[in-house]
């Protein structure tokens, strides 16, 4: 070839074809080829061509293109299965359905796609037919060659052969090693870019073009090279525009639809106001009316009044004092008619009469009742050989049975049992035989003894629950039991009552109790007895800081309310221990209101009784009672929740806590009377006070009167110990080793009575000092908060905060901790979330007040978040959309207390790391669970939360307390976070410091002398 010609006429070896634009730009390594292909099609003119592996189809395609084009009446085949291979990578049907799309809508009319292997195709083809050959299949030596061998006899006298990734040198890639030999028979050229392509010259007739391209030197060669890697190059860069336009076409649409919605919304949301707004107004005008009729009224009253007043004053003097004759015989009736000793938490309501009367009515038909799953909607199987559970509540109207029965039935189901409910001893024959009898604060009577006779026939459990101390008919006196005073009852028929209750124990194998003391009274009947302690569930939870939420966001009438929250006209002389305190108080302090209730404007605390308030009867706030499920946003309303009792009388001593955590689940402090159960249930000082004299109570009461920041802190503590030790997570744990402790069936069952697993030391999570910086909430109900700990990650934190503000799981929350950054970190963060706190329901952005460390800056984080699930995210670690969705879905349909995804490294390293399964053995010689998994809060509540470790691994120490608190773990098999390998790092900067590591494999081995850590 001689180059001076290229001055005043285009080389032989390009031509107008070697620019045109490819109509079909799928991924493709042979994209950089495209260029040479139209012109090689151009220069040869072939008849026919066929293409072995065609994949996504962009050379093959090329081809069709060329010579449709350039009317060459030349027919094609495409060769190949459409599977993949180990080279090219195996794939789906929507490959070969997307290339058939766009090759029948150009190219059916001279071209056919044939779905068979390459062998199966050769006998279709005359020998000597085929003038352009392209071999891309399978890429090993022994493939290509045969491929080669296999097709040479339908090869053309000018026919042309292609090989691609000729310049491809890993793996067991083998068409370089053919290249080199083959070249030696017949003439050739290679381009060096895009994997390498081969040409080769078979057929001895080539046209012009091909030898100018074959007869080039090395010189010419290199500049052919350059050339078409150019041409190449430029339909790589329009590939690459076309993806990036796509992905923008889809994130407009994407972006656009939201619009659309967010006006929708928004047009929804200014019709409402409107309608709203004209409703408040006709209202308005309405009450302006009634208020102007009213003070006509009220001025015609008062008038009259002035002219009758002697005559009045003495009519109303003696209406009081029948009043007050009424009201204390129908106190006695009542009492009467109910038994003072049902419950502890008597809240009178309209609803729970009403139900009460619908069941004497339906007396006629079997009164069984499927509970609700109220815990963890797990949907459990039906199992053949699972337990089947019959309850029977002898009092299904108070609150105690939602307490004792409801919830006990609910953990039961979580653990694959069934369970049957019966509220009447008639109907106990009418339910199906079951493997645990559970009787709960009943009486003997013929049917129930009948009952427990044939369940032990069976060999089946008879357990006896009961929650006031009425076993032991012989304390029954209105010395120990105030109650007979104040409802008017004879000792007699309270005798008679827990003497039933007692022999109804007796018939039973096993005692179940909310209190250890009540439990101990139990044992001395030689049953065995075990402390399921009272507790709440999940709805009661969300309910209770939601009220508390929504308390933080009204403003306060600069009152502070005491309250009490008795629930029966049992509590008398309960309240007497603290009323000398209370009067002090109010009337020493305008700004404080003490707050009881009463049912139908009628106190259920007789205030009359205590001359200690008289006159201050406009301090007193009177609250009509409401239902259980309607009781935290009552108690929400103290600032401070008393709980008096006679410490040291047998009847009170035996009262549950339950008062004591209702306040908790709101973020109300406690101060109780010393009984056993309150002292061993609150820490002094810390998560509440305890109280035995009226001088102690005024000293408390004033002291979180005076001191906001301790109210707070108590109350947060007071919360952070019940979430776990009275929560359905624990409660199913328990649940669980009662029903295998009881179960007769086990020949082991000790014969000494029963022990429960032991708990881990009561500890608190170390929760530093902060402030609030930035808060912004929707109150809506989110079901996970992500909480990212932050410390001098500026360059980070808006990737992490981007990734969380990607999850598909909504509403949900987010809780940035800045650890005292000394960058930009918290000034990065503070701008994101201002500009994008409306993504999320409940945002907030927190300082330490001092530097505090990972494993501290967690705790904040977790101990202000307000859902049940947190996911921690370190600032330089990202989360994939679906993270939390199906971290969730995978934690709720199981007992686990956490949920770890699988997670890829990126940055300096790649690889993927945190594969389940979860066994705790694994955990022997090191971690393998990164800190980026779901975890309940209840269970970071039952270990203390997370320990500060000097050079880190609290991750590590955190897994180890779950399971010897006997949690376990759930492995989600997905790859769902990203996890940034790079020099700065806490682990490449102080945990993988070879002494720094020693110094924490020794700590760690010492906090859990389980582990044996390999190094």
């Amino acid at each position: 070839m001689n180059l001076d010609r290229t001055r005043n006429a285009r080389p032989a070896f390009i031509s107008q074809t070697s620019t045109w634009r490819p109509a079909y730009l799928p991924v493709s390594a042979w994209l950089e080829h495209g260029a040479f292909g139209f012109w090689l099609v151009e220069a040869t003119s072939p008849r026919l061509v066929v293409e072995l592996g065609t994949d996504f189809g962009f050379s093959y395609l090329t081809f069709c293109q060329a010579i449709k084009g350039l009317n060459l009446g030349a027919r094609a085949f495409a060769v190949d299965t459409w599977q993949g291979d180990f080279h090219a990578g195996f794939y789906g049907e929507e490959v070969f359905q997307t290339l058939k799309q766009a090759h029948d809508q150009d190219y059916r009319g001279f071209s056919t796609l044939l779905r068979m292997t390459f062998d199966e195709a050769v006998d279709k083809f005359a020998d000597g037919s085929i003038d352009l050959l392209h071999i891309d299949g399978r890429h090993l030596y022994d493939d290509v060659r045969h491929d080669f061998n296999t097709w040479l006899p339908k090869l053309s006298d000018r026919a042309v052969v292609l090989f691609h990734d000729t310049n491809v040198r890993e793996r067991d890639f083998g068409v370089f090693r053919f290249w080199e030999e083959i070249t030696s028979a017949y003439p050739s050229f290679e381009f060096f870019h895009g994997h390498g392509l081969g040409v080769l010259a078979v057929g001895p007739n080539q046209p012009d073009g091909m030898r100018a391209l074959l007869e080039a030197d090395e010189t010419e060669r290199n500049l052919i090279r350059s050339v078409y890697a150019y041409l190449g190059s430029v339909i790589n860069d329009r590939y690459a525009l076309q993806s990036e336009r796509s992905v923008y076409q889809q994130e407009k649409g994407k972006f656009e639809r939201t619009i659309a919605e967010q006006h929708q919304v928004i047009q929804r949301l200014e019709e409402d106001a409107q309608q709203q707004l004209q409703l408040h107004q006709q209202q308005l005008q309405l009450h302006q009316q009634e208020l102007q009729l009213h003070e006509r009224q009220f001025q015609m009253q008062l008038t009259e009044s002035i002219e009758r007043e002697a005559e009045l004053t003495e009519r109303l003097a003696k209406q009081a004092a029948e009043l007050a004759d009424t009201r204390h015989r129908l106190a006695m009736e009542a009492g009467r008619i109910h038994e003072v000793f049902s419950s502890s938490s008597w809240w009178l309501t309209s609803p729970l009469r009403s139900a009460a009367s619908w069941a004497r009515r339906k007396r006629g038909r079997p009164q069984l009742l499927r509970t609700a799953n109220d815990i963890l909607a797990i949907g459990k199987p039906e199992a053949s050989g699972a337990r089947h559970i019959v309850l029977y509540s002898g009092e299904p109207e108070t609150p105690g049975h939602m307490y004792r029965v409801a919830r006990f039935a609910s953990a039961a189901e979580v653990l694959g049992c069934k369970t049957t409910i019966v509220t009447d001893d008639a109907h106990l024959v009418d339910a199906p035989p079951g493997d645990v009898l559970f009787v709960w604060r009943a009486r003997s009577s013929e049917r129930l003894a009948r009952a427990a006779a044939e369940a032990r026939a069976r060999d089946a459990s008879i357990l006896f629950d009961v929650d006031d101390l009425m076993i032991e008919p012989e304390i029954v006196s209105v010395e120990t039991i105030d109650g007979i005073r104040s409802q008017g009852i004879s000792e007699a028929s309270v005798v008679s009552h827990f003497g039933q209750v007692r022999d109804a124990f007796l018939e039973c194998d096993f005692g179940v109790a909310p209190t250890s003391y009540l439990a101990e009274r139990m044992r001395r009947y030689q049953k065995p007895a075990v402390v399921l302690p009272n507790g709440f569930d999940e709805g009661t939870l969300k309910r209770s800081r939601r009220s508390v939420r929504l308390r933080g966001a009204q403003a306060g009438d600069g009152l502070l309310r005491i309250g009490y929250a008795a629930g029966t006209r049992t509590h008398q002389r309960d309240f007497g221990v603290a009323v000398g305190a209370l009067s002090r108080i109010l009337r020493e302090r305008d700004d404080v209101r003490l707050v009881m209730f009463c049912v139908n404007q009628d106190p259920i605390v007789r205030p009359h009784e205590f001359p200690e308030l008289s006159g201050l009867e406009d301090r007193i706030e009177w609250r009509e009672a409401v239902g259980l499920a309607d009781l935290p946003e009552e108690i929400a309303r103290f600032d401070i929740n008393i709980v008096p009792l006679e410490a040291g009388n047998t009847f009170c001593e035996a009262k549950s806590e339950l008062k004591y955590f209702e306040a908790a689940l709101v973020s109300v402090p406690t101060i109780a009377s010393p009984t056993n159960v309150y002292a061993s249930a609150i820490r002094e000082g810390v998560t509440g006070f305890l109280a035995a004299t009226e001088d102690e109570w005024y000293a408390k009461i004033s002291r979180l009167l005076d001191d906001e920041a301790l109210r707070a802190a108590m109350a947060r503590d007071a919360f952070h110990d019940a979430l776990w030790k009275y929560g359905p997570e624990r409660r199913i744990e328990l649940v669980s080793e009662i029903l295998d402790r009881a179960d007769l069936k086990q020949q082991s069952r000790p014969a000494h009575g029963i022990r429960l697993r032991d708990e881990m030391a009561s500890r608190r999570p170390e929760i530093p000092d902060h402030r609030i910086v930035f808060k912004r909430d929707e109150l809506k109900e989110a079901e996970v908060t992500v909480v990212i700990p932050l410390y001098n990650y500026a360059r980070y934190i808006e990737h992490a905060l981007e990734s969380v503000g990607r999850q598909t799981l909504g509403p949900i929350d987010l809780v940035v901790v800045d650890d005292r950054s000394t960058d930009q970190s918290q000034a990065v963060a503070a701008s994101w979330l201002e500009k994008n706190a409306k993504r999320f329901n409940r945002t907030l952005l927190i300082e330490n007040n001092e530097n505090s460390g990972l494993a501290r800056s967690r705790n904040v984080g977790f101990a202000n978040s307000e859902t049940a699930f947190v996911l921690p995210l370190d600032a330089d670690n990202e989360l994939l959309p679906d993270c939390a969705t199906k971290c969730l879905e995978k934690l709720r349909h199981s007992r686990g207390a956490f949920a770890f995804p699988e997670i890829a490294m990126f940055g300096e390293s790649e690889g993927v790391f945190n594969q389940g399964p979860f066994l705790a053995e694994r955990l022997v010689g090191g971690n393998f669970i990164d800190a980026m998994a779901l975890v309940r809060k209840a269970a970071w509540c039952g270990v203390g939360g997370y320990d500060h470790i000097q050079y880190g691994w609290e991750d590590y120490d955190f897994w180890c307390k779950l399971v010897e608190l006997g949690l376990i773990g759930v492995a989600v098999p997905e790859v769902l976070a990203r996890y940034r390998v790079h020099g700065q790092s806490m682990l490449k900067t102080q945990t993988d410091v070879a002494r720094n590591k020693a110094l924490v494999v020794a700590e760690l081995e010492r906090r859990h002398p389980w582990l044996k850590i390999a190094q």
